[in-house]
């Protein structure tokens, strides 16, 4: 490693991480040149970066699995006013987001080595690059494969989970727009974080119960089907979002209640009326150059 990618100017030190238990495994394996991604063991979902819980499911079981260290560049930008003295003699800095074969979601942020912005085209393979910037930290930059000048080491040997180009299930074509809406082989549904001291349920993350402040967490599968509390037409909305349409408060067959969109009719009160019995149903609400789609959930009439 160059004396380049040690010191800025005036000798300033880079900033480095600082590694807590969650994020600890990551950076002890970028000191011994591995790449490592934290990958639920209830659903096989991978995410980075590092939580305490899967955003597709919310189990807390998870492992950490070596990846390729290979992938596409999705995008990068060109830094200019250096924010930090170590950047200070490094700008322009090119900075580029890398997305890993293992799966489309998948992305990681890291500097350009052996290459200029100017060569950079999105879509074009990377591989990831260490870069020992301290002696007990490593971090990790990427680079064009077969940059002139640079050997690609055949990092696929070393993953050992990489994917099949040709499983759809594995290139997670298919990911939930918010982490408690879980998408599997059979109907998707809603899972609720439940308080261990008080059995108070919520959707989405939170630091602490807001009822007895408790932060033992469980969870909790909700019914699919229910009825509709209280609703309103909404004639006005966000550029983009087609109006009018109905967002309503639905009670839950087995208690519970979920506050989202109905779909599926016609938004005037002579369709929508209070009592109505709803289903939990999905839609692509967007899909990325990848053909990832983003798939969100509303209730449906049933």
């Amino acid at each position: 490693m160059s004396t380049d990618a040690r010191e800025g100017t005036g000798g300033a030190a880079p900033p480095l991480p600082e590694p807590d238990d969650l994020t600890r495994p990551f950076w002890e394996a970028c000191r011994e040149h591995r790449l490592t991604i934290q990958r639920c063991t209830a659903c096989g979902h991978w995410r980075h970066y590092p939580r305490p819980s899967c955003p597709n499911c919310l189990s807390f079981e998870f492992a950490w699995e070596n990846v390729s260290g290979k992938g596409t560049l999705a995008s990068w930008v060109v830094a200019h006013p250096p924010v930090l003295p170590y950047f200070a003699d490094k700008v322009p800095l090119p900075v580029v987001l890398v997305q890993l074969d293992e799966a489309p979601h998948l992305r990681l942020v890291g500097g350009l080595r052996d290459a200029d912005a100017s060569a950079l085209e999105i879509g074009m393979p990377m591989v990831v690059v260490f870069d020992d910037v301290a002696e007990d930290c490593t971090l990790p930059h990427w680079r064009p494969a077969g940059a002139e000048g640079a050997d690609d080491p055949d990092l696929h040997e070393e993953s050992e989970t990489a994917m099949s180009e040709n499983n759809p299930a594995d290139r997670q074509e298919r990911i939930p727009i918010v982490d408690y809406l879980v998408l599997d082989d059979g109907e998707p549904y809603l899972v609720a974080t439940e308080c261990r001291g008080c059995g108070t349920t919520w959707l989405g993350r939170r630091n602490g119960c807001g009822k007895c402040g408790g932060r033992e967490f469980g969870t909790q599968r909700l019914a699919g089907e229910g009825t509709i509390r209280t609703f309103t037409i909404v004639q006005r909305a966000p550029q983009g979002v087609p109006a009018p349409y109905v967002s309503a408060v639905v009670d839950l067959d087995g208690g519970g209640h979920v506050k989202a969109n109905v779909v599926n009719v016609l938004p005037d009160p002579d369709h929508v009326t209070l009592g109505m019995p709803v289903r939990l149903t999905t839609f692509d609400a967007a899909t990325d150059d990848s053909g990832t789609r983003a798939v969100a959930f509303a209730y449906e009439p049933r």
